[in-house]
Formats: C-alpha cells, structure tokens, sequence
C-alpha cells in the first residue's frame, strides 16, 4: 500500500464468540488496535474462513492476538500485512487456545485496518 493511502476499517464493539464478518472475499490486514475492557485477558481470533463457515472452538484461527486485561494492543504493519485468501473474520474468547469458546463478560473495542 503506497503511503497515505487509506486503509478500510472494520470496526466494533459487538464481537463476541461468535465470528463476525469482517469482508467476504480476500484481504490484507495491516494493522489493528483492540482495546480489552474485561477484567481479564481476551484472545482475537482471526480467521481465513467466512464467519458463516466458522464453528469458534473448532475452526483454527489464522492468528490470535492476546490483549491483557484493561489495556489496549495497537499494531500498524505498512506495507506488509496478514493475507486472508477466502474471508476474513473475527471472534473474540478469555482462552488462548484455538479450542477456547467462552466470550468475555465485557466485549472489546475492535478496529481492524485492511485492504
């Protein structure tokens, strides 16, 4: 991506353990910033798979980013990037594992910069 272009934003605060849209057809992410307003660790899911196709617990996350409890994780890749081939979703769960399912009792602030 050349500079100053812009990125597409999914953004927000419903994710929960079940997968969320974040585009039908292929991307990349480059960046995100994920703002964990549980009392306890969450664990971001990304998936390379529709949400529709996604059973969270058993369909394994292309990436799982950990943000600690009340803090905030930001990342901002430039011109390299996550390459999603099918879809790209999103769930969020307070286990690390790919097998995790349980949702958080407070949901997350989540934007996910794309292209």
């Amino acid at each position: 991506m050349a500079y100053g272009q812009e990125y597409s934003t999914f953004r927000s605060t419903a994710v929960t353990n079940a997968a969320t849209a974040i585009t039908t057809g292929t991307c990349v992410v480059f960046g995100y910033n994920i703002v964990n307003r549980h009392t306890a660790d969450i664990f971001v899911k990304l998936y390379d798979v529709a949400a529709a196709s996604v059973v969270v617990g058993t369909t394994t996350p292309k990436e799982t980013i950990q943000v600690v409890a009340n803090q905030s994780v930001v990342l901002r890749d430039g011109d390299r990037g996550v390459r999603f081939l099918t879809a790209s979703s999103v769930a969020v769960t307070t286990e690390s594992a790919d097998t995790g399912t349980t949702a958080p009792a407070t949901l997350p602030i989540i934007h996910i910069f794309y292209d």
